[in-house]
């Protein structure tokens, strides 16, 4: 009689442990979403940078015109070559990638079909009495391969103050802004965790149980 009751506790622990794994929620990282209007890529929202969510907007145009001013900080989303450059790798691997990498010229702003260059500005400075503008490029080159896509940054990536890419075939603004999304939280700790563990608990229990018959015999 003790042994049919063991049995059936060493059922229901088992079934308590599938149970709690089951319910175990399954989150997912969020992916961008890309606007796309007519075959064109015009921007994407949810783009992670850093664990940021931003919405990015191409745009051509001159720096002063699109990034209000371009000559304060504040201008920017991103004030570091390092978070512009995240910003330009996010570009390849969350909007990029697929249909849009190796047809530089269906993003908005750029008309070459070899290479697109995305601009992101993160700093501005003076020189020779002309207001510069350093910026971080993801260029983008129609290439089957990919092998030819890389970040173009800081000192060889200068934008003129009133340069307007809408005269460049291969260049077009990248306006970042922070997104009304959220990444996904933590997952919680579930209902079902209890029942996990007491599933746990009573297979260590009876398994002790019966070890300890065992060497009685």
């Amino acid at each position: 009689m003790i042994s049919v009751f063991l049995k059936r506790w060493r059922k229901l622990s088992l079934c308590l442990t599938a149970a709690a794994f089951i319910s175990l929620p399954v989150t997912t990282p969020q992916a961008a979403t890309l606007d796309v209007v007519g075959g064109e890529l015009q921007g994407a929202t949810g783009v992670n940078v850093g664990g940021t969510l931003y919405d990015v907007e191409f745009l051509d145009g001159t720096c002063a015109s699109v990034f209000g001013g371009c000559d304060s900080l504040a201008d920017f989303q991103f004030n570091t070559l390092a978070g512009a450059n995240a910003a330009s790798q996010a570009l390849f691997d969350q909007v990029l990638l697929g249909a849009f990498d190796t047809d530089s010229e269906k993003t908005r702003g750029i008309t070459n079909t070899y290479v697109g260059a995305l601009v992101t500005p993160y700093e501005f400075f003076t020189s020779f009495g002309q207001i510069k503008v350093n910026t971080s490029r993801a260029q983008n080159f129609s290439d089957p391969n990919n092998a030819n896509d890389y970040v173009l940054s800081g000192g060889s990536a200068i934008v003129y103050l009133f340069e307007d890419l809408t005269d460049q075939t291969a260049a077009a603004w990248a306006k970042w802004t922070i997104s009304g999304d959220t990444l996904p939280s933590a997952v919680p700790i579930p209902a079902a965790l209890p029942l996990f563990g007491a599933g746990i608990a009573a297979m260590g229990f009876f398994g002790w149980r019966r070890k300890r018959r065992t060497v009685k015999t």
